[in-house]
């Protein structure tokens, strides 16, 4: 059984979206953005630090993984986390309109029969925003979709028409790579 130790409703869809049986237990481990770091970096520890956690509540499920995963959006030498309110929000997009920009997802998955059996995987994926409007930009804002979004926005959602070129993982912007999960998950069942 894969325990998802997330509460992301997107990683549970995608998650869903492909027949995967799992149990969701939130990780209560608490993510620091401000860290002065590689962003690659920050995701993998944040990833590692979510799913050790839940590991450390779970031990006695042996045969069962868990999966930690974090998602971050890069732009431009910053990390753009969940916005705090509708106007921090409007200033990522502007910053975001128009240019390329990177998400980043670190999934850990750690099987539960031996603490040092686990493995991470970094996933990026390049997003180009075509320029927008501040129009666009307000009646975005307006949706409240932005809200609990990493860069505060959903490539699933209303702001895929901002989006005018994609290279990589469709499912990894949306919270997880799939494609990725997939063979990885094998692997380790089939271990």
């Amino acid at each position: 059984m894969l325990i998802l130790a997330s509460q992301s409703p997107r990683r549970r869809d995608l998650l869903n979206s492909i027949g995967v049986e799992f149990e969701i237990i939130v990780s209560n481990y608490e993510e620091d953005h401000d860290i002065e770091t590689v962003p690659e970096l920050l995701a993998k520890a944040h990833a590692i630090n979510k799913a050790e956690e839940v590991y450390g509540r779970t031990k006695e499920r042996v045969g069962d993984i868990i999966l930690g995963s974090d998602t971050l959006v890069y732009l431009s030498g910053e990390i753009l986390g969940k916005p705090r309110d509708a106007a921090q929000a409007k200033e990522m997009i502007q910053r975001l309109s128009g240019k390329i920009h990177q998400v980043i997802t670190a999934m850990h998955f750690i099987v539960i029969e031996n603490f040092e059996k686990s493995l991470t995987h970094i996933e990026k994926t390049d997003v180009t925003f075509k320029s927008l409007t501040n129009e666009e930009i307000d009646a975005y804002i307006e949706t409240e979709e932005w809200q609990d979004k990493a860069g505060a926005y959903a490539i699933q959602g209303a702001a895929a028409s901002f989006v005018a070129k994609i290279e990589g993982s469709f499912s990894n912007v949306v919270g997880l790579p799939l494609e990725s999960f997939q063979r990885i998950y094998a692997e380790l069942l089939n271990d």
